[in-house]
């Protein structure tokens, strides 16, 4: 049963960005400063395997049908392609991406090149499929739970980009900020502003701020019927519980150490799990349901 994997502390030291895969069986962590990608099963919390990867792992993917993981790098100029059933390398697909992010199409991805997004085909012929141009080059990304919406920003500009249409709905809306995340359907999306310390919620259908919250914050996830929202910030080492149904109401700030980086929720919404760079740290959802 999903509800009773482990809940706790995993010691990961240098942990970085992370992804669940899409049954919630493992969790596989970038651990760059390592030169190392490491699989943790969710059950137990235990650590299955250490891959040594030969570079700094920036950020990892799985396949729409979940046979494949896909692994950029800071200082490679290419995709690591792995087996999800073993652990066991592909190969190196010769692409130079940064900030990717999961699509729905078979053997795909989307991800940033220079200073397009664009979707590449990740099959037998790897190459890009779709592009546009966003004229400036993101450092942070957000992907709706469907897959259909899109977030980029820069610290200065963000885009929305409707995957499905492959057009911009919102082009730099938002002057100096960072895209935190999407709700499923990609009618909100949560921003970060340092200069301001707030984190703002918009409306995109309706082009309005429906709630602010004080603070800065590094990265943010949503439960997947968008009734919680879970928002780490470096500066305090801490994750704030937002009830998104009661007003996006705080419900708890719990401090988690470190300087947490990374925060995604499970596809069934029962853990949370975040990294601070030095643990893997979970938790369950369940604990602020009747808060």
């Amino acid at each position: 049963m999903v509800s009773s994997y482990f809940e706790g502390t995993i010691e990961l030291p240098g942990a970085q960005e992370f992804a669940i895969s899409p049954d919630g069986r493992v969790i596989v962590v970038c651990v760059p400063s390592s030169g190392e990608v490491v699989i943790v099963n969710a059950a137990d919390g235990l650590v299955a395997k250490r891959l040594s990867v030969q570079g700094r792992a920036r950020s990892v993917i799985f396949s729409s049908d979940k046979s494949r993981a896909y692994i950029d790098f800071v200082d490679r100029n290419i995709i690591l392609e792995l087996s999800a059933s073993d652990w066991s390398k592909v190969r190196d697909i010769p692409l130079s991406v940064y900030q990717m992010l999961a699509s729905k199409n078979p053997f795909s991805a989307y991800a940033m090149s220079g200073l397009d997004f664009q979707e590449f085909d990740l099959g037998d012929n790897p190459q890009v499929k779709k592009t546009l141009a966003l004229y400036f080059r993101p450092n942070r990304r957000a992907l709706s739970r469907e897959g259909n919406h899109a977030g980029v920003s820069d610290g200065s500009f963000i885009n929305v980009i409707d995957l499905l249409g492959w057009s911009k709905v919102s082009v730099n809306a938002f002057r100096g900020g960072d895209v935190l995340a999407l709700n499923s359907g990609g009618s909100h999306l949560y921003v970060s502003s340092a200069p301001n310390d707030w984190v703002q919620v918009h409306d995109l259908i309706n082009k309005k701020v429906i709630a602010e919250l004080d603070g800065r914050a590094t990265a943010a996830a949503l439960t997947p019927n968008n009734s919680h929202a879970f928002i780490v910030a470096a500066i305090g080492a801490k994750m704030t519980v937002v009830d998104i149904e009661n007003n996006h109401e705080v419900v708890d700030d719990i401090t988690v150490g470190g300087a947490p980086n990374s925060v995604a929720v499970n596809a069934n919404g029962s853990h949370v799990y975040l990294t601070n760079g030095s643990v893997l740290k979970v938790l369950r959802t369940n604990r602020w349901s009747t808060k």
